[in-house]
């Protein structure tokens, strides 16, 4: 069992937006990242929009940065579940907040088909350790950022 999760954890970790689809691998997903234009009211309709705009900004790549940099963090989590359970696969879909300071001032699972609660609550204490850089114009940034968790 150790010894497969070692091959499962060292060549199959790929990003999602690089490898879209793939099974049995954990993969960050694609990042939807505050666009204030997204956020902003159409020309023909006047009305308020359905969200707050972003109010700090940080790139896709910036995100994803970190989120690459921490994937060893995410790999614990799943990996100590796979040890209890080793057919244990879903995807969890995150929703964290960055300060205006880089750090991540709030972390939930937005929703999940994994239905372990040990490694989702890891996920989610996971990522809030984590330091981005600090946004432009001040303010949070609001990401929902999916994982998806599987044996090979």
């Amino acid at each position: 069992m150790q010894n497969r999760v070692q091959q499962f954890i060292s060549w199959n970790i790929f990003p999602v937006f690089l490898f879209t689809g793939l099974v049995g691998c954990i993969t960050p997903g694609n990042l939807p990242v505050n666009d204030p234009a997204a956020n902003a009211p159409s020309a023909n309709n006047n009305s308020a929009p359905a969200k707050k705009p972003a109010e700090g900004n940080l790139s896709r790549e910036e995100i994803e940065g970190v989120i690459r940099a921490n994937l060893g963090q995410i790999k614990a989590c799943y990996e100590r579940s796979l040890q209890t359970n080793p057919n244990l696969k879903g995807r969890i879909m995150t929703s964290f907040e960055i300060g205006a300071n880089g750090k991540v001032s709030r972390s939930e699972i937005a929703n999940s088909t994994l239905n372990h609660q040990p490694t989702e609550q890891c996920v989610a204490q996971s990522i809030r350790r984590w330091q981005f850089p600090i946004p432009r114009g001040g303010g949070n940034v609001r990401v929902t950022y999916p994982f998806t968790l599987g044996p090979k």
